[in-house]
């Protein structure tokens, strides 16, 4: 069963960086960091994520609000669930 929900700690959102690296091959200087997730949900902006049971992370999706009307929007799945 997958459960939708917030990311909350720092595993949660290092697993957000892990899963870029995993789904897309990304290099560490490629990666969305986990200080921008930390940032994007300080002001106001959504880091939410696919939990399977055990609490594993399967996907993520990346909210940060720009503007009152501008929406940057990620959406990550990994390949376990393809």
């Amino acid at each position: 069963m997958i459960v939708i929900r917030e990311c909350r700690g720092f595993e949660e959102l290092q697993a957000c960086v892990d899963l870029q690296i995993e789904v897309w091959g990304y290099s560490d200087g490629d990666v969305i960091p986990r200080r921008a997730f930390l940032v994007a949900q300080k002001i106001g902006g959504q880091v939410i994520g696919a939990f399977e049971t055990g609490n594993r992370e399967q996907g993520f999706d990346h909210q940060l609000s720009v503007r009152r009307c501008h929406w940057i929007r990620l959406a990550k799945l990994s390949r376990v669930q393809q």
